[in-house]
This record gives structure tokens, sequence and C-alpha cells, in this order.
């Protein structure tokens, strides 16, 4: 069955004092469509709008999204409707029961509330437009004798007048005419078509007027389904009705009982010769008379109804050009991105120094291929370092092994690189400035590039920013045409279609795809990129140069110790990693050649249609592997993912609620973001109310990179948004929720550095875990792309939550808290309970955890914590630490300089 899920009007139930009005955008989609958006209108603080022909057509989920501001990104929530598919079987296309009007609730606050109202009917009938002739009265060209009137028809379909664009459309050329030609229309120009929802045809001619070519309206058709008339049409339309002896009850009306035929003049008045047609009418004809201006113009055509016997496509047109809305054919498709696979070796990789260690291993034994998706890449990035030995076979000295060694040592054996890395042109601009050019994505390309010409490995960069590839015909042969003969190939991409500020946001790296038995994949939260590096322990860098005994001055840092390759980047950054073996890389290899496709041609259709399976290697070039005791087997994996303009889905949002309400015991969450989407705050509060028993343990960054204050609620991506989503949910459940910051402690100056909290981590019950690239915001979740992973498997997810509080309490961690979930919350508030003592005596603290909530808490924690202001990042460029060496002695330094030249 086809349905037609239709919105009558939306209400607004504001209760804040502030004169705030709301210019509310609704955005309807379902897969296999493109997304639409509607101008619903603007509200004040209690306001409905009612709204015509506002119907979307389906036989899939379909979610609707409500938006307010300039660029339509305020988020107020989204709903996806899907219950009414699950009994198709027992609908009724006639029965009238199946299609109550029900109401949806949006909203950031509980004062500021959005009530939908939209009904779900099945689609029983369609309806079929021909034209059978035209006759020309009097035509409309000045030059009768030379020139004729060229008429063509132009059809909507789905017309809307909420609708931002316009629905899908067809043209029809219907002939040339003069004065008193009289035309059948024949099968080479036929207007005829069948729709389930309404249409709208413009009649107009082309023609020359004193010598130019001019086009003039003759006037609009418009056939509408009774239940979409609303607004200006409907008492004009309901008195003629009644004036027919027919007693309608608009509210209650089937698509199936009825037609109106509606005629619109060139100036856009209702002409008066509406028609009305009831829903038992087999076939009817009627002959209508179209005039502008001089021209006059008879004509005949014939309306039919049918019965819909099979499926047909959205919205049931048999002649309508889709464009890009394509459906997915069988083989490799979206569907492996939200269905589990089996048999998958997972291991968890928690910060960078057991991740990065990892990747070398990895990509040093590849055979084939390596392919990296990014959303910020630094090639000169250490993965590891070495030690080197002397001729006595002692330690002499180490170094550094950078992501570019080893990209080019491997593709002098000959893999394969291939490199997409997103790159936002202000961004990238703002990067140069603020790293001093060291670390832009060009310039270490650029270097990249004379590496390899030295060396005689074939390379090129594609900048392909918005930028489509010309005669590019078969998208199946990107890799071998654009890409053959390369050896590295780079291509730089920008952002997905939609919004300003969103972004590719995925990390994958990808090694040997071509070879499921050896092919290895991570995701998760890294990029191979400046400031990621860091070890469990989080020690804050120390001097390089120690002090002189009995010296007391600070001495000069040079910067390199952390990371030699990107100086003056010094993050305690904490972040999660999951390296997955098995039938998931696969998909995962189907996702990075989509990408491709995408990036070389910017055609939905080609990228959603690309349904080859890439070739299968049998080959023994792979070294025994080495088994590890945190290697999981037999694990079920679903990949989850979302690619604005691409894949317009809520898979990844969706997730997250089912993961959070399913959970019975406790959550365990570590988020860059957490809980940013008010929505998924509200579904989180709702569990908690539903679930007495229910336990939250949630990880934060003590400071995110977001914005406050103005600029901040502007944008809607706020730090305090989080702030108060988190207080919100302490304060459903006070004695059931504890959330904290981690920071670590200079033993010297006792200033506090925060650990950089990175990871996207949701934890139920030690039995799920839920994980990737994705935050808890609405950026993530609809408008930049998104690779996330769902396992289902209890030995992987008690093994992360463990190792994760391990780290975390340090010494205070107890190994019955791998069973024992409240032990380890009751330590996590006893630490952060203490350490708010300690530091308003500016003492030594006893641990990691301090308290994000409640407000009063996290305030004394944000005065005490050590940010680096601008004054400071510059000196970090010249190479001075004022962490071990104060802003007074510098001071004191530069006075002594300057008398010593007096």
């Amino acid at each position: 069955l086809m349905f037609a899920v239709q919105v009558h009007n939306i209400r607004s139930n504001i209760r804040s004092r502030a004169t705030t009005t709301y210019n509310l955008t609704l955005e309807i989609h379902s897969e296999g469509q493109s997304s639409r958006q509607y101008d619903a209108g603007e509200f004040s603080s209690s306001s409905t709008i009612w709204f015509e022909s506002l119907v979307h057509v389906t036989n899939a989920p379909v979610t609707l999204k409500l938006s307010f501001g300039p660029r339509r990104y305020h988020y107020l929530g989204s709903h996806t409707l899907m219950d009414f598919l699950m009994n198709e079987k027992d609908i009724h296309p006639n029965d009238k029961s199946s299609r109550p009007k029900q109401l949806l609730v949006f909203g950031r606050e509980e004062n500021t509330t959005f009530h939908l109202c939209y009904s779900i009917e099945p689609i029983a009938t369609s309806w079929r437009f021909q034209l059978d002739s035209i006759n020309c009265i009097h035509q409309w060209t000045s030059d009768e004798s030379t020139t004729k009137d060229n008429v063509i028809a132009e059809v909507e379909f789905n017309a809307c007048p909420h609708a931002i664009d316009p629905g899908p459309k067809n043209q029809y050329d219907l002939g040339k005419y003069a004065t008193q030609d009289a035309n059948p229309i024949y099968t080479a120009s036929t207007l005829n078509f069948s729709s389930v929802t309404n249409f709208k045809i413009d009649f107009k001619i082309l023609g020359k007027i004193l010598g130019r070519m001019s086009q003039v309206s003759l006037g609009t058709f418009w056939a509408l389904p009774l239940p979409e008339v609303y607004m200006t049409k409907k008492q004009e339309i309901f008195e003629t009705i009644s004036s027919k002896n027919f007693k309608l009850n608009f509210n209650s009306v089937s698509r199936s009982e009825g037609l109106l035929v509606l005629f619109q003049n060139e100036s856009g008045t209702l002409a008066q010769d509406i028609v009305f047609l009831n829903g038992n009418f087999d076939e009817i004809s009627r002959k209508i008379l179209l005039t502008s201006g001089m021209a006059t113009y008879e004509l005949i055509f014939t309306l039919s109804t049918d019965e819909i016997s099979q499926k047909i496509q959205p919205p049931g047109l048999e002649m309508l050009n889709w464009g890009d809305q394509v459906e997915e054919k069988d083989g490799l498709n979206d569907r492996l991105f939200r269905e589990p696979s089996d048999g998958n070796e997972v291991e968890i990789l928690i910060d960078g120094f057991e991740t990065f260690k990892r990747y070398y291993e990895a990509m040093m034994g590849a055979q084939h291929s390596i392919k990296i998706l990014a959303w910020e890449l630094s090639l000169s990035f250490g993965l590891t370092k070495v030690t080197h030995v002397n001729s006595h076979g002692k330690p002499s000295t180490s170094s550094w092994i950078s992501l570019e060694d080893v990209l080019v040592e491997k593709a002098a054996s000959g893999v394969k690189v291939r490199i997409i890395v997103w790159r936002h042109a202000l961004l990238s601009w703002l990067n140069r400035w603020i790293y001093l050019g060291s670390v832009s994505i060009e310039a270490e390309v650029d270097k990249l590039m004379r590496r390899c010409k030295s060396m005689g490995i074939s390379s090129n960069v594609f900048n392909l920013n918005g930028v489509q590839v010309e005669n590019l015909e078969d998208p199946g042969s990107i890799d071998w045409d654009l890409l053959s003969g390369v050896d590295i190939g780079v291509i730089i991409v920008g952002s997905p279609t939609g919004l300003y500020l969103a972004s590719h946001h995925e990390k994958l790296v990808l090694i040997d795809s071509e070879c499921p038995s050896h092919s290895i994949a991570f995701l998760g939260g890294y990029d191979i990129a400046r400031g990621r590096y860091d070890q469990p322990a989080h020690q804050i860098p120390a001097p390089m140069i120690p002090r002189r005994h009995g010296e007391n001055k600070s001495p000069w840092y040079s910067g390199r110790e952390g990371q030699p390759l990107i100086p003056m980047v010094r993050f305690l950054w904490h972040d999660l990693q999951v390296s997955i073996r098995g039938p998931a890389c696969q998909n995962l290899s189907y996702h990075f050649d989509q990408r491709v496709i995408h990036a070389f041609t910017q055609s939905t259709p080609h990228t959603r249609s690309y349904t080859l399976i890439p070739a299968v290697l049998q080959c023994d070039k792979h070294q025994p592997r080495v088994t590890s005791d945190r290697v999981h087997s037999n694990v079920e994996v679903k990949l989850l993912r979302i690619w604005k303009g691409v894949y317009d889905t809520n898979y990844l949002f969706h997730e997250h609620c089912h993961v959070i309400t399913s959970a019975k015991k406790f959550l365990y969450i570590e988020h860059q973001y957490p809980f940013h989407s008010y929505a998924l705050c509200h579904v989180m509060c709702q569990t908690l109310r539903k679930n007495p028993n229910l336990r939250i343990l949630i990880i934060t960054p003590i400071k995110t990179d977001l914005p406050t204050g103005v600029l901040g609620e502007w944008v809607d991506w706020s730090q305090d948004h989080i702030t108060q989503h988190l207080n919100t949910i302490k304060n459903t459940a006070p004695d059931r929720v504890g959330i904290y910051g981690l920071v670590r402690q200079d033993e010297i100056s006792r200033k506090l550095k925060p650990i950089y909290v990175h990871t996207k981590l949701v934890v139920v019950d030690d039995e799920v875990m839920l994980t990737g690239s994705a935050n808890m915001d609405n950026m993530s979740f609809f408008y930049s792309s998104e690779l996330s992973v769902t396992i289902r498997n209890s030995p992987v997810a008690r093994e992360a939550r463990t190792r994760l509080i391990r780290e975390h309490l340090g010494s205070h961690f107890q190994l019955e808290m791998s069973q024992n979930f409240e032990m380890s919350m009751d330590v996590f508030e006893e630490l952060a309970t203490k350490n708010h003592v300690i530091l308003g005596k500016d003492g030594k603290l006893v641990g990691r955890p301090v308290s994000m909530v409640p407000r009063e808490r996290y305030e004394n924690v944000l005065k005490k914590i050590y940010y680096p202001n601008r004054i400071t990042k510059m000196l970090y460029k010249l190479g001075m630490d004022t962490d071990v060496i104060s802003m007074n002695d510098l001071w004191k330094k530069f006075q002594k300089k300057q008398r010593s030249r007096l």
C-alpha cells in the first residue's frame, strides 16, 4: 500500500514573557525520496496555522523535523512515523478508522512547544488526466500570417503553496497553433498521466510579439483531493459544493471520496466553473475556455479514476521523471548500514598511544591498499616512536615515524593509497593562521607530492571542493580511470549539501579491503591529526630541558616532546577507537567507494545506484596475524551512517534514542557534546522517569570548543545548551545520575589542566555499546556525514566500560567494579566531592573526577581550570611555555634585557 501523510495544522504554545516570534520550517522525508521543506509560517505566543495540500506520499517510514531561524538550523525536534506500516496487510484503503488525526509535540523547552496535527491514510484511488484536443479560437501572436502560438503545458505534482521548492515537474510541448486551428492531441505529444496526489497544469504560450519572443500564461488547471482543501479556497469551494446539494464534512472526508477541479485565469483569480467529482465517477469529459489578452483557446480533457491494485512508486506517476530520487538497487546498499552482520572480530583501542601504534602495525602489514576518510588529517603526525640501537646493540637514539613516512614506504612497495579529507575554506584559513601554516592540509599534501616525485612514486591530488568532473559516464570506472596508475591519490572535498557549518566528519582507516580474509577497519572518534596523541596517564608535558641542581628559574620549553613533528600542540586528549575484521569491512569499503564516486560526480543518483562489489582477491602475501587476548570473535556489528544530501536518514539519532530507552540497569556515557540535542535530552529524562532503577554515569569535557552566549545561541551550537541539558537530566533523578569532568594537576604549579574527552560512546547494561564519529548534537544527527557502529556483545561492552573506569579512577579502581556499576558511581561521586572541597583550599586533588553539576560546583571548577589566553598561545608558537615559566618571570626577563641594553 501507498500512504498519504498529511499535515493539517501547527499550534504554538509559548509561555515566555518575551515577545518572541518563531518562523518555523517543516522538513519531511522518507527513504527513497529527497527531503522537502515547507515554510510553516510565523508563530507567536498562541497561534494556529492551517495548511493546504501539505501531503507526503510514501510506503516507508516518514520523518518530520521542525526548525526555525534564518538558516533553519535551530532544531525543535523530529519524529519518525512507522507504526502505520506494521499492520499493512490488515488495512483496507476505504476503512476510515485507519486515519484518525494525531498530534506530535516539538520544542526545546517546556515553555515553548508546538503541536503538529497530522493524519495518515492508505491510498486507494489514482486519477488519470488526458488532454483530448485543443481549439485555437484566436491566437496570441501579433503576426498571424507568419507566426503561430507554441502552446506548452507544465505539470507540477503534489503542489503545495507552503513548499519552499516546487514539487516534481514535467513539461509538454502541445504543438503550434494559428487562429481557427483545431487539432487532436496525438500520441507523439500526449498530455496523459496518472497521479495519486494533487496536480497543477499551467498552460502557456510562447510566441513573437513585436518581433521579440515572449511568454504569456493562459491559465491553470488544478485537481485537488478533498482532504487537501483548506485555507483560501475552502469557503468558496464549500459554497459551490453546497449549492449542488453535496453534504460534506471537510474534516473527515477520504481522498477517494472526491476530487475538486479548479480553474484559475492568468491573474490567479478562481474561475466560476468549479467541478466537484465524487468518488464514484469512472470517467468524465469537460470543455474549458482559457483566455489571456487576445488569445482564446478551448481545451477538451478527460478525467478518470482507477483503483490501485499494486504497489506503485511515490507519488504514483507513470510519466514522472524523479531526477535525484533514485531507488536503491539490490546488492550492497544502504541496508548494510542499519542491519547487523555476524562473524566479526572487534578490538577496543583507548587513547592515542594504543590506537596509533595499531594503525602503524596494520598499515605496515598492508599488501593491497590503504584507504583513509578524515575530517582532519596531519600527514606529518607521528604514529609511533622507535628506538635505534648502536653498533654495540644498545639503545642510542629514538625517532618518530610519521603517517607520511608509512604511506610513502608502502606506496613504493606497490600498495595503493587513497585519501579523502574534508576541507572547509574558512576553517582551513583559520587553521593556517592559528598554527602558522605548519599543519594546513594544502601545505602537507604539497610536501607529500614533492617527496613522491623525488622518489619516483606516482601521485596526484584532486581538489574537488564543489567541482564536478565532466564526461564521467560510468561511476564504477572511477578508480580505474581517474586514479589508475596513481600510487597515492589524495581527494580534498567540500562540505555536504545544506548547512554552511556541516562537514564530512567520518573517521575511517581501511586496510586491504580487496582481501576480505585479511582486511581490517578502524572507526571511532580519532582523526590522524594534531594534538590527538596521548597516553592513558594523560601526563602534563614536562619541560624538555631539566632544571639544574639548585636552580629556581623555569627553563625555556622547546615544545617537541609530545609530538615532535607538530610543535606546540599539547592537548590532554582522551578518545576511543574500534578495530573490526570481518563482513563489516566490505560494507565500509562500499561506503568509501561511494564517497569517491560522489567526490568526482557530485551526483546523488550515481552514488546511490552504485552496487559494484569490490574485487575479492585470493592471496598469500599476508603474514600470519598475531592474536591478542583483547580481540573478541563472532561479534554482531551494525553499521550506521548519515550523509546529508545523499542518504538523508535519521538512523543515527533514532539509534541513540533506542539504546537509551532499552537500558534496564545502567548507562555509561562518554561524549564530547553530551545531550546537546534537546530532543535526546528529553528522551533521556523520560527514560529516567519510566525506569526508577536506571542509573547513569556521564563523562564529559570540562569545557568544549563550542561558543557560548549570544553567538552560541544564534547558531544553536552552544556550550550553554550542554550545561543546561546536563543539569536538566541531573535534576530529573539526582540520586541516580552522576556527571563528571576529568582533570590533571601539575605537581609544581598546582594548575589544573582539563582532559579533553573526545569519546563518542554509550554502553548499555554491559550488553551493547554505540560508538563512532557522531556527537550528540544536531550537526551530527542531521547535517554532517557520520559513521558509527552498534556492537551487541557483552564481553566487548564490559571491557570498554571497565577499562575506561579503571583509567579515570586510577588507584581508586577496584576489580569488583567490573561487575558492580553502582560501586564505580559511588567512587566517582566520593572523589568529585572531595576535590570540590580541595579546590576551595587550592590543595592537591585526590583523583581526576570533578563535578559538572550542579552549576555552583561546575562554576567553581571553571575558575580553577587553566586555559591559555591569546598571548599564551602566541608564546607557544615562539617556543615559550608559560605553564612552567610564569608571565611575571617573563616580564622580569624582558625588563632585565631592556636594562642591559641601556
